[in-house]
C-alpha cells in the first residue's frame, strides 16, 4: 500500500486530479463547498441588509418603506446613487481602455 506524503494533498496535486477523467468525485466535492460558501454569503448580505433596514426604518420593521415620508423616499435613492458615483468616481481606473477592442 503506497504512503501518502504531506506533498500529496497540494494545490497543484489537486488540479492535476480534476484533469483526469475520474475527476467526478472531486469535481462533486469542489461544487459542494463552492456552492455552501456561495449560500452562506448570501444569506450573511440578506442579514447585514435587514439589519440596516431595521435601524432606520420606522418600528424597526424592515419592510415599512411607506412608513417613511414621502420627501425621504425620493431622497434616499438619490443620495445613495450619489455615493456610489462618488466613490466610483474617486476609484483609480484598472484600465484606460474598455469594450471588446484594444
Amino acid at each position: 500500500m503506497a504512503r501518502l506524503s504531506r506533498s500529496d494533498f497540494t494545490l497543484e496535486s489537486f488540479r492535476r486530479q480534476l484533469a483526469n477523467v475520474d475527476a467526478l468525485p472531486q469535481l462533486c466535492v469542489l461544487g459542494l463547498v463552492s456552492g455552501v460558501i456561495t449560500g452562506a454569503v448570501m444569506v450573511a448580505f440578506r442579514l447585514l441588509l435587514e439589519a440596516g433596514a431595521v435601524l432606520y426604518m420606522p418600528e424597526g420593521d424592515p419592510e415599512a418603506f411607506e412608513g417613511l415620508s414621502p420627501w425621504l423616499r425620493a431622497l434616499l435613492p438619490i443620495v445613495a446613487v450619489t455615493l456610489i458615483g462618488l466613490l466610483l468616481y474617486r476609484r483609480a481606473p484598472l484600465r484606460a481602455s474598455s469594450g471588446s477592442a484594444m
